[in-house]
């Protein structure tokens, strides 16, 4: 029996953990517990989008890069923070989550031979 109970109090504070970590984010969830079959819990921390992996082929480019935007913006909103950041194959972001830091997006474009340097509009 407190083998039982001490299963379900570890559960509950790693649901805890798991809940208050996620609310910091917009986009972005984490699963940081794994729990087997045979009752067994692993720590791990899984990285997800709209309950998907992030890692391999379950979600799409920009939700990828925007899921990225929002871990920098939550960390740099943590630590007070704020760094440009490079936003490679941004041709494949129709609406990029909005950051604080300066973002620069790098676009493959076939009208474009050499090298064009574009300045965007301010976003508030």
């Amino acid at each position: 029996r407190k083998e039982y109970q001490l299963m379900q109090f570890t559960i509950a504070q790693m649901n805890d953990v798991e809940e208050k970590v996620n609310s910091l984010f917009e986009l972005v969830k984490f699963r940081m517990f794994d729990r087997q079959v045979n009752g067994e819990i692993f720590e791990v921390c899984d990285t997800l989008v709209n309950g998907k992996p992030i890692h391999g082929h379950a979600v799409n480019t920009a939700d990828v890069i925007n899921a990225g935007l929002d871990i920098i913006n939550t960390l740099s909103k943590h630590y007070d923070t704020y760094a440009p950041v490079f936003i490679d194959s941004g041709e494949s972001v129709t609406n990029l989550l909005p950051s604080q830091s300066q973002t620069i997006k790098l676009v493959v474009s076939p009208a474009h031979e050499k090298l064009t340097i574009k300045e965007a509009e301010l976003v508030a």
